[in-house]
């Protein structure tokens, strides 16, 4: 028995040191994911669907399929979409109702995964309220402008 544990350790510890070796970095303190607070989960009526990022304080960055009922294909109604900024371990920074919800005029969700449906899968929802915490900071695009 004590040779088949020893056997396991001892192939796990090379992919334990090639995983350290990734350049990845835990998000385990509030100092350490402090530039990834602006991402959030979105819920629709309480249960977890998707990610967003808020890109300006009463603006979330999400993919247009996000927005849409896997299994009716119909648009979900703005007011059942919460934005949980920076959600971690069960709780967030920062819970903001959706307003409003605009998808790329050019996409189109049917289901199937084409380069045009990927292309224009962008989607900006708006808050009711800014989110004005100081642990959630939207990134600052001016230098891009």
């Amino acid at each position: 028995m004590r040779n088949w544990i020893k056997a396991i350790v001892l192939s796990v510890l090379p992919m334990a040191a090639s995983a350290q070796d990734t350049g990845l970095k835990s998000l385990e303190t509030s100092d350490s994911g402090r530039q990834w607070m602006a991402v959030g989960r979105l819920d629709i009526d309480g249960t977890g669907f998707c990610t967003g990022a808020l890109i300006s304080p009463t603006l979330v960055l999400t993919a247009a399929h996000c927005l849409f009922e896997k299994h009716t294909k119909k648009r979900i109604d703005p007011s059942r979409i919460e934005f949980l900024a920076g959600w971690r371990r069960g709780s967030a920074s920062a819970y903001r109702p959706a307003r409003q919800a605009v998808i790329h005029p050019k996409y189109v969700y049917n289901g199937r995964a084409t380069s045009d449906r990927v292309r224009y899968d962008l989607a900006l929802i708006e808050l009711w309220q800014p989110v004005r915490n100081t642990t959630v900071i939207p990134p600052d695009f001016r230098p891009f402008c």
